[in-house]
């Protein structure tokens, strides 16, 4: 029946429903065990609705797949394709949507693991959860990506996510010592990494509190 609905929107020119076809069947190759076919499927579906625009379809498809490759033993492509998933739904403006998907980014890279990229999935998750309002648990995420970055040696992405939670701690109406710490811990990040525009930036926003 899918295999007909395929055809069907082939022959109609509908790139959206032919897309939506291609990932119903992999979907399908997916439950029945047939994971490298159910791959290609998803590959197909993901050529034709890059084409439609429509975001919100194409996010539900990278998700999708992401379930397929980590099925298929392929974490390090998964957690990729679930993280995109989570940023194109953000930037759709449904960040709340995007939390789940960056929390399952999140939970491939800890059985990699990945120290960077759990890092990076947590500060996506941070973001996400500060533009949905959800500020306590934006602050933990960011607390904790802001230290993995620092442990790895990543100073300025580590300085990235201290400003972003100097920002957040601000936006919770957090006290001067704590939000001040935050911009000072930013500033050091970004002298390690040699950025001293950035330093001096947060420097000037510690000093302003």
């Amino acid at each position: 029946m899918l295999n007909v609905s395929i055809h069907a929107s082939r022959r109609l020119g509908e790139d959206k429903t032919e897309g939506s076809a291609w990932n119903g069947l992999a979907i399908v190759l997916q439950e029945v065990g047939r994971p490298g076919d159910a791959l290609t499927a998803y590959a197909n579906a993901r050529k034709l609705l890059l084409q439609t625009g429509n975001l919100a379809s194409l996010a539900n498809l990278y998700n999708n797949e992401g379930v397929a490759l980590s099925r298929a033993g392929r974490l390090q492509e998964a957690f990729t394709v679930h993280e995109y998933a989570g940023l194109v739904i953000y930037e759709a403006g449904s960040p709340e949507q995007a939390i789940p998907l960056h929390e399952a980014a999140l939970a491939i890279n800890r059985s990699i693991p990945s120290r960077r990229g759990e890092a990076v999935s947590l500060g996506n998750i941070g973001a996400a959860l500060a533009e949905a309002g959800r500020l306590e648990d934006a602050i933990s995420a960011y607390c904790r990506s802001a230290e993995i970055f620092k442990n790895d040696l990543n100073a300025f992405s580590a300085g990235e996510e201290y400003e972003a939670l100097a920002r957040t701690l601000q936006r919770a109406g957090k006290g001067t010592t704590e939000i001040r710490s935050a911009w000072e811990a930013a500033t050091r990040a970004y002298i390690d990494a040699g950025a001293l525009g950035n330093a001096a930036r947060a420097r000037h926003e510690a000093e302003s509190v």
